[in-house]
């Protein structure tokens, strides 16, 4: 599993199709992170939620943030999970190529 660097952006879905799906996992750094992620669409589905979800172990995930916005979005929150990832958990329509951009910053 990939970790992520403060301040480095890594993509979670990256140009995927959209289906109900998760995304690349991804370790977070060892202490606590501020998380900014934004999800966006070549083609805007009819509806979309995206989650993301976070482990302390890497097997048993549960959702950190969630958003139901067709057209994309950009959210922040705090955490200090040990990893994190995307999920599309519902959708309609027909959009297509999902990307989701996931940038930590250290919290002091």
């Amino acid at each position: 599993m990939e970790a992520i660097l403060h301040g480095i952006p890594v993509k979670s879905f990256d140009d995927a199709a959209v289906a109900v799906s998760n995304g690349t996992e991804f370790a977070l750094p060892a202490r606590a992170s501020l998380v900014t992620w934004q999800h966006y669409y070549t083609v805007d589905p009819t509806t979309i939620t995206v989650l993301i979800q976070l482990s302390i172990d890497g097997t048993i995930w549960d959702t950190g943030d969630t958003d139901s916005t067709a057209a994309g979005v950009i959210r922040t929150f705090e955490t200090s999970a040990r990893f994190i990832r995307a999920r599309i958990s519902a959708q309609t329509g027909s959009g297509t190529e999902i990307n989701v951009d996931i940038v930590t910053k250290a919290i002091d």
